[in-house]
């Protein structure tokens, strides 16, 4: 009888939490921005398909709170009618954050290549979204 009791239970909290509606956490705080990060590929210096995957590597205002993000591989189309590939993330940070970041680029032949900007490193403040 315990166990049924006991069954029952779980089961009635199973259901209830299934019937609480989930909520997105960035669209509830106002005070976060979504923010798209693209390294477009230099088809002149690089073969897209040697590319195995590319990672954001990234701070907020002064490199605190370090995160690395994969980049999803995707078509853009940028100047004139051109197609390019490029490599793209949405991330969230706070609105008025700088966004210091650099780029992981590992390659199949297992080597791998920082871009950081010549060693500077990335740099942008997030005052607003740039996503249309």
């Amino acid at each position: 009888m315990k166990k049924l009791i006991s069954s029952m239970m779980v089961l009635s909290l199973l259901v209830i939490g299934l019937a609480v509606p989930f909520k997105n956490v960035h669209a509830a705080d106002n005070n976060m921005v979504a923010y798209k990060i693209s390294l477009p590929v230099d088809y002149n210096k690089t073969n897209t398909t040697d590319i195995k995957e590319v990672t954001l590597h990234y701070g907020v205002n002064g490199w605190n709170n370090i995160k690395n993000v994969k980049l999803n591989r995707q078509v853009v189309d940028y100047y004139m009618g051109k197609t390019f590939e490029a490599f793209t993330a949405t991330i969230y940070v706070e609105k008025g954050s700088t966004l210091d970041y650099a780029f992981k680029e590992t390659f199949n032949n297992g080597n791998v290549k920082w871009n950081n900007n010549i060693g500077k490193d990335y740099h942008v403040c997030v005052e607003k979204t740039n996503i249309n």
